[in-house]
Formats: structure tokens, sequence, C-alpha cells
């Protein structure tokens, strides 16, 4: 080992046969022992988290990049062979990892790790489910760096904590099936979808593609183009228009109209205009509408 105080190398100098040797020789040979182990004596190095970058935001992940600063301020090099990390929000582990990469460490010298780590917001937003007003993620970034000393392994921790921008997904539901022509070739229904926006920006559809299965039946498919924007903590209500067949729904329709209400299936495609670009969202619900005509 490289660091050892005075009294502990006089005690191993005088243990053993050794302490037969003129005094004179000890004091010499302890001096110049010491000497050699004082100029590789061991400083433990450190890592801190010098930055986060945000690489991209959507509604189901975020990927971020925390560059952390490994410092070695020994007067010989070091080597690591990775480091670990776990990640956590509001206390609850939300995930964890390794970099296995060689790390080296050149004496008297610092070097920048580039650490991925990708935030899975449907889990995030379940551990956070009850403070629907935040419109930042709260986290806290622990991890180490296990570096071969001359003490043995030695495990130098880091960590950060922070908050990153959360986009959450609008919520959508079926609010009203209204009928606006029933004939004998078929019928002609508007469904009124309640899109709800609970971000602090405003939402712009830019493309929605969909299909609708009602009561059971086979997926009808449309799409509609550009422009209605959701406004921040606002909703809008998008129209979207189908022409089935008798044949299509058959009594069904019939049953529809005398209950008043109808089963539905709804598989939605969003292209959305964020801050963050324009991304996708890709919905499915169910449930049951009233109908109106």
């Amino acid at each position: 080992m490289c660091e050892i105080d005075a009294d502990s190398f006089s005690e191993v100098l005088m243990s053993g046969p050794i302490d037969r040797l003129p005094t004179i020789a000890l004091i010499c040979m302890a001096t110049v022992a010491l000497v050699t182990l004082g100029g590789c004596a061991f400083r433990s190095p450190s890592a801190d988290v010098q930055d986060v970058e945000l690489d991209s935001v959507g509604f189901e992940r975020i990927d971020t990049t925390f560059v952390v600063q490994v410092n070695n301020p020994n007067s010989y090099g070091l080597r690591a062979d990775g480091l670990d990390y776990e990640l956590s929000v509001n206390g609850r582990g939300l995930a964890d990892g390794e970099l296995r990469q060689r790390i080296e460490v050149a004496a008297r010298d610092r070097v920048e790790l580039r650490l991925p780590v990708t935030f899975d917001v449907p889990a995030a937003l379940a551990i956070i489910e009850n403070d629907t007003d935040r419109d930042e993620l709260p986290y806290v970034l622990t991890g180490g760096i296990t570096f071969s000393t001359p003490l043995g392994d030695l495990r130098v921790p880091f960590k950060r904590e922070g908050e990153l921008p959360l986009i959450r997904p609008p919520q959508v539901r079926l609010e009203d099936v209204r009928v606006r022509k029933l004939d004998l070739s078929g019928a002609r229904l508007e469904l009124r979808l309640r899109i709800d926006n609970p971000n602090n920006f405003d939402l712009k559809i830019q493309r929605l593609s969909w299909k609708v299965g009602l009561e059971g039946s086979r997926l009808f498919s449309g799409r509609r183009l550009k422009g209605r924007i959701i406004p921040a903590k606002g909703r809008a209500v998008v129209e979207l228009e189908l022409k089935v067949g008798l044949d299509e729904l058959g009594r069904a329709l019939e049953r529809t109209l005398q209950r008043g209400d109808v089963r539905y299936d709804l598989d939605l495609d969003f292209r959305l205009e964020t801050p963050y670009g324009e991304l996708p969202l890709h919905l499915d619900r169910k449930g049951k509408s009233g109908v109106s005509r």
C-alpha cells in the first residue's frame, strides 16, 4: 500500500530478524522508504455531475445525457471498468443501470463521462399521479464509479438532483354521437371527441388518423388534417364524421337509437405540435357514449 504512517512502518521494520541491524542502518532504511511512499500517497478521486443535456422529450420517454466529471489528484493514473446509477422520483425508484466501459484517468487529470439515462414518462406520472398541477418532473440521480487503487477497490459516489420538463398526454373521450342523417341507405354520424390538455402550453393537432368501432362492429377509419388547437389547461372538441350503412350495423343501430347510448372502441394516432417539436401519440379508448339526433 502507498499510504502508511511512520509508527506503523517502524513496527514493521523492528519485527523479525531485522531488529538485529544497527540503529543507523534502520534509520536510513526507514527514511528512504517513507520518502518513496510519500511520493505515491493515495488521495481519493472525485466525481461530480457537471451538466444534464436534454436530448428529447416525448409522451412516452425523456432522453437525457448526464455529464460526469472525474478528477484524479494523484501522481499516477487510475482505472475503472464502468459506473452504476439509480434514478428515483419522489423517493421511489424509476430506473437503474450500468455504463460498462473502461475509464482511465491520467495522473492529476480529469475526464468527462457521458451517461445516457432514459426517463419512462408513464411510470413517472404514475408516481406523481396526485400532483396533477406539476409541470416539471423532480428527480434524484445517484451513482458511483469503482476504481482499482493501491488500497483496493474504491467506489466514488456522485449525485444530482433537479427537474426536467414534463409533457403530459391529453385526455380524450367520446363525448357524444349525433345522428345527422338517417334513411334507408344508412346513417351519417358525427362523433364528438372531447380533448383535455393538462399542460401549461398549447397543443396543435397536425394530423389525426382514427379508427372507431360501434357496438362491436368492424372498425371505420378516417383522417383529419391540421388546424385544431387545444389550449393550455383547456379543452377542445373535434368532430369526426362516419357514414354507416344499415347492412354494416343492422339492428345494432336500431337498438342504439332506442337505448340512447352506444358502446365504442377508439384507436387514435395524433401528430401534435408542442414546444419540443412535433410528437406522435397513440391512444386506445373504450367506453359508452350518449346518442342524440
